[in-house]
């Protein structure tokens, strides 16, 4: 499905119910995101935090999305283009996939819908664009693509990544730097650095790093690739 198809089908599934349930008692806590600078320049941003409610309090397993701009200033959640899908916890929170800004600089505005039981809820998170270059491009022409981690020597718990550099033509890039780093999630969205390597990827564009153990909880890899002026970020969850 196309990223146009895929917002779409997430608005009928979302905005379906909502003449049936004006007035529903659901309602969203924003808990981070707002007001948050989006810095390219310096690879920070802010990955949107809420809690969902109803007149008995906190509400688990409501599915949540999360909106971006599909055009003009705007970010991209990890693994997912402008659109993001989480679902709330035993307290009612739900953290939007890893954000990142594209587009262009100035303000953002993040579009959070939740549906329970045919009951619909939508809020609006203003975040703003900065650092991003004059043309504003997304993501350049350096993409980074995630492959099966290669089988081989180490700790007995080592953790292994693996990914592939090319030019968004699906030509390798070599002699590229690939910066990998292995981030713990808390469950309100904020992340914990626990190790980074560097490496230069081979003439296939590849590279892989090798951690020395695999920590538990929900973590990613933030992994970021450099050639003569070029970069792109990318975030992938580990399985």
């Amino acid at each position: 499905m196309t990223q146009t198809g895929r917002r779409c089908a997430l608005a009928m599934l979302l905005l379906g119910p909502l003449a049936a349930t004006a007035g529903a008692a659901l309602r969203i806590e924003i808990l981070r995101g707002e007001s948050a600078n989006n810095n390219a320049a310096t690879n920070t941003a802010t990955s949107p935090v809420v809690r969902v409610w109803d007149t008995n309090g906190p509400l688990p397993d409501v599915l949540v999305v999360f909106m971006a701009p599909a055009t003009g200033a705007s970010v991209a959640f990890s693994g997912s283009g402008d659109v993001g899908v989480a679902i709330t916890d035993e307290s009612g929170t739900a953290a939007s996939p890893r954000v990142q800004p594209v587009g262009c600089n100035g303000p953002v505005s993040i579009r959070v819908m939740a549906n329970k039981n045919k009951e619909f809820v939508q809020a609006v998170i203003h975040q703003m664009n900065l650092g991003l270059g004059e043309k504003g491009a997304r993501e350049g022409e350096v993409n980074i693509v995630e492959l099966p981690a290669d089988e081989g020597s180490g700790p007995p718990r080592a953790l292994r990544f693996r990914v592939r550099v090319d030019d968004g033509r699906d030509r390798p890039v070599p002699r590229a730097t690939v910066a990998f780093a292995l981030r713990k999630i808390d469950k309100a969205g904020h992340a914990v650095e626990l190790w980074r390597a560097e490496i230069v990827s081979d003439e296939r564009g590849e590279a892989q790093c090798t951690t020395p153990r695999r920590p538990g909880g929900r973590i990613e890899f933030e992994v970021r690739a450099e050639i003569e002026g070029q970069a792109a970020t990318r975030y992938f969850p580990v399985k």
